[in-house]
């Protein structure tokens, strides 16, 4: 399935995308190829996750995400950011 997700981005979180990607900080902001590339691993990461978890629970809004969340979107995909 092909998807159209709608994202807006500030200049200060595509610049903090940018450092997390070249894992220093850097000048340039992330580019939507970069952005492209971060969501499929991302996703890749999460759906070979060995056990399951339910992404619904608690307010997931891009303020206010849950510590749960948090916690299993680094755990899960770490290596996205070589974390």
């Amino acid at each position: 399935m092909k998807t159209n997700v709608s994202i807006e981005l500030s200049t200060e979180q595509l610049s903090r995308l940018a450092d997390l990607i070249d894992g220093k900080t850097t000048k340039r902001t992330a580019t939507r190829k970069d952005i492209n590339d971060v969501v499929h691993k991302v996703i890749y990461k999460l759906v070979s996750a060995p056990e399951s978890r339910d992404l619904t629970k608690g307010n997931l809004t891009p303020t206010q995400g849950d510590d749960w969340f948090d916690e299993y979107l680094m755990e899960t995909c770490g290596a996205v950011f070589g974390s």
